[in-house]
């Protein structure tokens, strides 16, 4: 049994809370280890670079 102490958030936000912490984050991890690798990341930066030219995000 667990017990929840009350507060003011409701039992969906904690739903959401947990799907986002059991799923989300595991799947970002692949990302962040593998940024660690100097040329994938000059990889992700040319990538995102021509991203932000082709959207016009740049003045």
């Amino acid at each position: 049994m667990y017990l929840q102490p009350s507060s003011s958030h409701s039992m969906d936000t904690d739903k959401i809370a947990s799907v986002f912490y059991t799923m989300v984050i595991p799947m970002l991890n692949p990302l962040v280890y593998s940024l660690r690798n100097k040329e994938v990341k000059n990889a992700f930066k040319k990538v995102a670079g021509k991203a932000v030219l082709s959207l016009g995000l740049v003045n």
